[in-house]
């Protein structure tokens, strides 16, 4: 680990998109600091699929793990606030609508086959990845390898993550 100091349980991830920096907060501190890349698309809030943007809001850690991505944190993106907008502006059905929401109630990842994209994570990337810039991924959050083996290790399901422009 780059710091041996522990992470509490109850600590916050603080992305700010525009530093490109992902945050470990406790009590107003940040504790660990990590450098990150984002999609083609950083600025703006996600609104659908393969729009290579990050979503903006408070989020939660839903599912860890993965099969192309070995330390990939599943983010419970889209949320019952990006429903709902996508909702009123007719870009997903009712159907779609309730599923997202009933997906957050009992505390599960949303499907994250709707128009509004899905699947949107923290995960490590390659020195491939990396070689191409700060802007390699189609919307998630992604890490260097270390970082994310050490995020991983310390995440759990139900960790809060702020998404910030």
């Amino acid at each position: 680990m780059k710091n041996s100091r522990p992470i509490p349980k109850d600590a916050v991830i603080v992305i700010r998109k525009s530093r490109y920096l992902l945050c470990i907060m406790v009590n107003g501190e940040c504790v660990r600091e990590y450098e990150i890349a984002l999609g083609p698309h950083p600025q703006g809030h996600k609104e659908r699929e393969g729009d290579g943007r990050t979503p903006e809001g408070e989020y939660q850690i839903c599912h860890k793990g993965g099969v192309r991505r070995q330390y990939f944190m599943a983010l419970n993106y889209p949320g019952p606030e990006d429903a709902e907008r996508a909702f009123q502006q007719g870009r997903i059905t009712e159907e779609q609508y309730h599923a997202i929401l009933d997906a957050h109630l009992r505390g599960e990842c949303p499907p994250f086959d709707t128009p509004l994209g899905g699947a949107i994570g923290i995960h490590e990337g390659s020195e491939e990845d990396w070689a191409k810039g700060k802007n390699w991924t189609q919307g998630c959050i992604g890490l260097h390898l270390e970082d994310a083996k050490e995020l991983f290790e310390w995440v759990e399901i139900g960790t809060r993550v702020l998404i910030l422009p």
